[in-house]
C-alpha cells in the first residue's frame, strides 16, 4: 500500500464507520507521526549530502581547524549521518537507522565489500571520548555478531581508549576524520 491509497483509506466513509471515534483518531494520529519521522529523516539525508560536498571543498581540506570547529556546531543526527554518507561514497552500502533516539548506540551499519558488516558509533565530542562507549560498543558488536564496530568522533582519545580498541574496534577521529570526510567524494 503507497502512501496515497493509505491516507485515502483513512478518510474512507465506511471505514471510519467500522471504528470507533477513538480508533479513527489513533489511526490518523500514527500515520502523521510515520510522515513527520519519514520527512525529518530524510530532510537529515539530504543536509548531510549538503555538508559533506561543502566539508569536500578546498577550504575544509586545507584547514582541519575550520573541518573540526565546523562539525563541533553540526546537528548531531546530521553528524552522523555525513559519516554514513562517506562510507557510502567510499563504495560501502550503508543500512541507516530508522530512528536517532533508541536505537541502542548504534548509529548505523556499514557493510564492506567483502560483505564485513560493522556498527557505528558517532560521537561529537569537544573533550574527552568516554571510555565507557568505546567498551559498550564491544559488547554490542559482539551481542549483534558483527564483525566489529567503529567509534568516530569529534574529541580526543585518552590512553585508555587504546587498550580497548583491536581486531573489532576500531577508531577514527583526529586526522584519520579529517581525511575520511573530506576526501570522500574524491
Amino acid at each position: 500500500m503507497n502512501a496515497y491509497t493509505a491516507m485515502q483509506s483513512l478518510f474512507e466513509v465506511n471505514a471510519c464507520k467500522k471504528q470507533s471515534g477513538f480508533l479513527a483518531r489513533l489511526k490518523f494520529f500514527l500515520w502523521c507521526q510515520f510522515l513527520v519521522k519519514k520527512s525529518s529523516h530524510q530532510k537529515r539525508i539530504k543536509s548531510a549530502s549538503r555538508l559533506l560536498r561543502l566539508m569536500n571543498q578546498e577550504d575544509f581540506r586545507t584547514q582541519p581547524g575550520q573541518f573540526f570547529a565546523y562539525l563541533r556546531k553540526v546537528d548531531p543526527f546530521i553528524f552522523e549521518e555525513l559519516l554514513l554518507l562517506a562510507f557510502k561514497a567510499r563504495g560501502c552500502k550503508v543500512l541507516h537507522n530508522a530512528a536517532y533516539t533508541g536505537d541502542g548506540g548504534i548509529d548505523g551499519t556499514v557493510i564492506f565489500p567483502d560483505k564485513s558488516r560493522w556498527i557505528i558509533q558517532a560521537k561529537r565530542y569537544g573533550a574527552h571520548i568516554n571510555l565507557e562507549h568505546v567498551k559498550a560498543l564491544g559488547r554490542l558488536v559482539e551481542q549483534q555478531k558483527m564483525r566489529g564496530g567503529i567509534c568516530i568522533h569529534t574529541g580526543k582519545t585518552g590512553a585508555k581508549v587504546y587498550e580497548h580498541l583491536g581486531r573489532n574496534i576500531l577508531l577514527i577521529s583526529g586526522n584519520k576524520l579529517h581525511q575520511f570526510v573530506s576526501c570522500a567524494l574524491g
